[in-house]
């Protein structure tokens, strides 16, 4: 963990977990995908783990299945679920919209980068804190590799014009600091939306943050102020 971070001239969101608490969103999706297929419910702890990965990954891991047809089949169960409630049901955890603000006031771009399939995480962002708010927003869209490869972070560098030394990605799963990590930008583990033992695996992140507040300080902090 080094003792100083490089001031950052842009902050780089994870979405599920970080900005949103989609846990009641996502889970009720899951369980009517299992429900149409007649399968038993993971526990808890294999649904956190399976949440940070793309749909269809995600999908897999919770059903067991192990055929492209069977993957697909219980992914367009989930969706039909999930993108009839996932804005409504998908909540700004305490603290995020003012800590959005105070980002904002620095003067540094925002962005989104996520796992989440590209069209349904603009329409959470979008829906949740305004079509202003970010500058952009980069999922998962085919023939784009997703998080931890550093592809949708070189993309948001580029559409922001900054380079990526000069990013911060803020996240709560392995998959973010692994991205960071990947594209060589400070990575920020947050644990405000995570269980304890899934934020033990991202102890190694370059900080690691409690609350949205700290953030704001730390930011500001970098910046000298």
């Amino acid at each position: 963990m080094p003792s100083v971070l490089r001031a950052p001239r842009a902050v780089l969101f994870d979405l599920d977990g970080t900005l949103v608490d989609s846990h009641a969103a996502i889970a009720a999706s899951i369980d009517h995908m299992l429900d149409v297929a007649a399968l038993p419910r993971p526990t808890r702890e294999v649904r956190e783990a399976a949440l940070s990965f793309p749909l269809r990954v995600m999908v897999a891991k919770i059903t067991g299945a192990d055929t492209p047809e069977a993957v697909e089949r219980h992914a367009q169960a989930y969706l039909e679920h999930y993108v009839a409630t996932m804005v409504q049901t998908s909540i700004p955890f305490d603290g995020v919209t003012e800590m959005l603000d105070g980002l904002h006031a620095l003067g540094l771009p925002l962005a989104v980068l996520t796992n989440k399939t590209e069209v349904n995480a603009i329409r959470i962002v979008e829906g949740r804190f305004g079509a202003a708010r970010f500058r952009t927003t980069v999922g998962t869209v085919p023939g784009r590799a997703s998080k931890p490869s550093p592809e949708g972070a070189e993309i948001l560098a580029r559409a922001l014009g900054i380079a990526l030394e000069d990013c911060w990605l803020i996240g709560d799963s392995e998959l973010d600091i692994a991205t960071a990590r990947a594209a060589g930008m400070v990575a920020i583990g947050v644990t405000w939306g995570i269980t304890p033992t899934l934020a033990e695996k991202i102890a190694d992140a370059d900080r690691l943050l409690h609350t949205p507040a700290a953030l704001t300080a730390l930011v500001t902090e970098a910046l000298g102020g």
